[in-house]
């Protein structure tokens, strides 16, 4: 690697390539490895732990439902925090596998469907790192390696535990790897952010896939969407600086002339491709949004909220993951990580590994001055490492906000955080998943210079095999938490009503991203999909401005709400007349024909008491501690 030469086009190398279908099957094989046990209770759980999981499940059935039985658009419903229902536009759900989800839930139902959508996920987003890798090295076993940190880094197996729109990662190194062909094909010279040779021909269909791409990463998730449209930026600054003698050394020559235009290293009737792909794709759910912003049925956040504990420690990119099999048994580390980061856990765990830090860092410092690519690379990988330690630095847990009072440092993040709609994006420890990116690039190119090295294919297959193994040694989280996917049988019963009616399921349980109110319990939504009738409970990304309000305002359920919270000593008896007269009205209004009382709840014995004085209910059944109240027909 000491030759003054980019270390690429190994053209010796090209020809020993790997077949598509071993590609798959190999990361294919690593994905029922690295999640095991999932592959013996594929039908019966979902990999994870966190609540938030059920939500997503809730998210490809409400897909299915909108579009095949109430013929509307999924991007608002009352089927939860029924009646004044919530939209959907700012919602996690990705879209593109939501509508994939429809035929498999068709054939193999929810949970099934949930578990293959994430297994593809896997082997796609390693299948597109390769396919970039490749492109850039003409190294298929640099490659094969650079897949291998991409997909199944910690930073995607934190996400997999909860948080399944960020599972669809495969969209990011297609994009890139067709922007960087929409430029290639269209240069005269070598494009030095890929040190590919220019072709000289037409680059408007690579235009077409990458703006496909950009367009499919978008609908799938509204970070990743930001995330490339800032590698965008940071892509065609760089070409312009890389030109900047040729553009800006003529007096003569004015900027955006049509001579500057032309002499400019930029494909623009490629990019006004990839532009124009982009925009009309996404044009109906911006008019959805920007509706919903502009009626106020949301409100944009304001303030920093908890934004400090989504944002990474400077020291989590180098701490291996408390989930990781060896380190996860240490209940000192596991605790000495939990406290010392302030995000949770799925937010703080990026670790890059120290086999990837070594062969990235080895590129970095033999090869920035004289490959343009890896400077490029090196650029890409700084920005968004410190586009993910949020408005302030944080280090070991210490928030450096304020130093004697006054401000110490603003990062990066403070102009993102203040521009409308993109401020949203209130989790800057995402921004390592294009960290990965650009680690898993510069690992690779290590790579390139170790199979230079290396006679034959045998030693070249065991060396690479030795690599992932140090690599996953370092990922791995075996065996993965599973959640099971069995639901109470009530909600069958329940199923088999033909009636209209409304759910009426205590504890409460509203939150957003923002707010919670009332219990954490997000797994009423999942037994939505079983039992398929409206819910007053519900969680969301963004849930209508002022509906707790109403909620608080309706006789029955505000005194609910104190029973469930312990407000009990506020109750009078006089309330409760109050309730009895104006209960019957209330569950009318409502179209509430059950009541499913968890014996979970707190103050259980009060509100079952209040339910059996004050509702024209009776007791019909107790199952999986669950006690089912329905209309008394009798009254």
């Amino acid at each position: 690697m000491g030759r003054k030469q980019p270390i690429i086009n190994q053209e010796s190398q090209e020809s020993q390539t790997f077949t598509t279908p071993f590609i798959l099957g190999f990361y294919l094989g690593l994905t029922l490895l690295l999640t095991y046990p999932l592959i013996g209770y594929f039908s019966t759980a979902f990999p994870g732990d966190q609540p938030d999981l059920y939500k997503h499940v809730w998210n490809l059935w409400w897909i299915k439902k909108a579009l095949l039985e109430l013929h509307t658009h999924p991007f608002f419903s009352n089927y939860i925090f029924y009646p004044l229902g919530t939209p959907l536009v700012f919602d996690t759900s990705p879209f593109v596998s939501s509508l994939l989800s429809i035929p498999l839930q068709l054939i193999f139902g929810p949970v099934v469907t949930y578990n293959l959508l994430l297994t593809l996920s896997f082997i796609l987003s390693a299948y597109g790192a390769y396919l970039l890798i490749r492109y850039l090295t003409s190294n298929s076993y640099a490659a094969l390696i650079g897949g291998v940190i991409f997909a199944f880094c910690p930073y995607r197996f934190a996400h997999l535990r909860g948080h399944f729109d960020l599972m669809f990662t495969e969209g990011i190194p297609f994009y890139v790897l067709y922007l960087f062909k929409t430029v290639d094909a269209t240069s005269e010279k070598s494009n030095p952010a890929s040190s590919k040779p220019g072709s000289g021909v037409s680059g408007e269909r690579y235009a077409f896939l990458a703006g496909l791409f950009f367009l499919l990463t978008a609908l799938q998730s509204g970070y990743y969407a930001v995330y490339l449209g800032i590698f965008t930026l940071i892509y065609l600054v760089f070409l312009l600086f890389q030109n900047k003698k040729k553009l800006f050394t003529n007096p003569d020559q004015h900027v955006l002339s049509e001579s500057w235009i032309r002499a400019s290293p930029f494909p623009w009737k490629s990019l006004g491709i990839i532009f124009l792909v982009l925009v009309m794709g996404l044009s109906p759910k911006l008019y959805v949004i920007f509706k919903a912003v502009w009626t106020g049925q949301v409100v944009l956040t304001k303030g920093w909220g908890d934004i400090f504990n989504k944002s990474a420690d400077l020291m989590s990119f180098f701490y291996p993951s408390p989930h990781h099999w060896l380190w996860r048994k240490s209940e000192r580390y596991v605790y000495l990580i939990t406290e010392m980061f302030r995000g949770s856990d799925l937010e703080a765990d990026v670790f890059i590994g120290y086999t990837v830090l070594i062969l990235a860092g080895y590129t970095i410092f033999s090869q920035y001055k004289i490959n343009p690519g890896v400077k490029f690379w090196t650029l890409v990988a700084l920005i968004n490492f410190i586009l993910a330690l949020g408005p302030f630095l944080q280090v070991h847990g210490y928030l450096f906000r304020k130093v004697y009072g006054y401000p110490f440092l603003y990062l990066p993040y403070n102009l993102i955080h203040r521009i409308p709609i993109l401020g949203e994006t209130r989790h800057p420890a995402r921004f390592a998943v294009m960290v990965m990116l650009a680690m898993a690039v510069l690992a690779a190119y290590t790579c390139v210079h170790i199979f230079s090295r290396l006679s034959t294919r045998k030693a070249m297959l065991v060396q690479t095999f030795v690599l992932v193994l140090l690599i996953l040694f370092e990922y791995a989280s075996i065996p993965f938490p599973l959640t099971g996917s069995r639901v109470p049988s009530v909600y069958g019963d329940l199923r088999g009503d033909p009636e209209d009616f409304t759910v009426m399921e205590i504890p409460f349980s509203w939150s957003d991203e923002r707010t919670r109110w009332g219990s954490s319990k997000k797994d009423f939504q999942y037994f939505q999909t079983i039992h398929e009738k409206k819910i007053l409970n519900g969680h969301a990304t963004w849930i209508s401005s002022g509906f707790l309000d109403f909620y608080e305002s309706l006789p029955v359920l505000s005194t609910l709400f104190k029973l469930q919270t312990g407000k009990t000593q506020d109750l009078k008896e006089a309330d409760l007349l109050q309730d009895r007269e104006k209960a019957q009205k209330i569950m009318d209004f409502l179209h509430i024909k059950y009541i499913l009382l968890h014996r979970s709840t707190r103050a259980f014995e009060p509100i079952q008491s209040y339910l059996m004085k004050v509702l024209e209910f009776k007791k019909i059944d107790i199952k999986d501690d669950i006690v089912v109240y329905t209309l008394n027909h009798e009254k």
